[in-house]
């Protein structure tokens, strides 16, 4: 299966090449050594790659002067087998990496398309980056089915499927991930108020060394410092459980 996400634009067509027109003479001409005919084919043909390959990497570095940062809007909840909420990771969506991409793709004549391959136990999906000149990079990732609660196998594979998309688009186009625009406020470790916040409310709660444990291990920190801004609503929203079971037990 194979999937075209950015459409090549047309260009000119370009006029025929003048070394064609010498083989095609030279193919019916009796004095031409037929050896030599080869190796002049040959040649013309890495003389080509080569050039190919040259401009496929002038057009790339400007696409990277131009490749802004991509912001995670989507979020996935983190469940255990039990139901257990684990809080949820923020991450970009595809949709708004294709918005992104697509039309930066385009001006530099690059098209990005993908192939898939499901076997028995896992997706293998290739990334091809190809250019008007010719030349063409592939990255290959391989990726188990993402049998997530409710999906079926169809639906599994469809979400390694999307999953890898991102990440080989990531991979090969050097894209940069942030957090979601809120003038910089999820960015980096709570601050001093957010983190003497969480500490009254773990004092509140009066967990113990074993529960504090896991709830920092939730929290995804090894001290009240390092959590995330991003987290913070989660974390919050535990400890008010917490809070509310210790008074429930009063």
């Amino acid at each position: 299966m194979t999937e075209e996400i950015v459409v090549q634009q047309p260009g000119e067509l370009a006029t025929r090449d003048p070394f064609l027109d010498f083989l095609e003479r030279a193919s019916i001409d009796p004095r031409v050594d037929p050896a030599k005919l080869e190796a002049l084919l040959e040649l013309k043909e890495r003389v080509d790659a080569r050039s190919a390959k040259q401009e496929f990497n002038a057009s790339f570095a400007r696409l990277m002067l131009k490749m802004p940062r991509v912001q995670k809007n989507g979020t996935i909840s983190m469940r255990t087998k039990d139901g257990e909420n684990k809080g949820s990771l923020p991450f970009a969506k595809w949709e708004d990496v294709d918005r992104i991409i697509r039309p930066l793709l385009a001006e530099e004549g690059f098209s990005l398309s993908f192939t898939c391959e499901p076997t028995v136990n896992v997706v293998q999906m290739t990334g091809h980056l190809k250019h008007v000149a010719g030349h063409e990079e592939c990255s290959t990732m391989q990726l188990p089915p993402d049998a997530g609660p409710g999906r079926n196998s169809l639906q599994a594979i469809g979400s390694s499927h999307s999953y890898g998309k991102r990440y080989i688009a990531f991979d090969m186009l050097n894209i940069i991930t942030v957090g979601k625009d809120d003038d910089g406020n999820g960015a980096g470790a709570v601050s001093e108020k957010q983190a003497n916040t969480i500490t009254d409310m773990l004092n509140a709660c009066e967990l113990g060394p074993d529960r504090t444990e896991k709830f920092l291990k939730f929290a995804g920190a090894s001290c009240i410092e390092e959590i995330q801004k991003y987290r913070y609503d989660d974390v919050m929203q535990r400890l008010r459980q917490e809070l509310r079971k210790k008074q429930a037990g009063a």
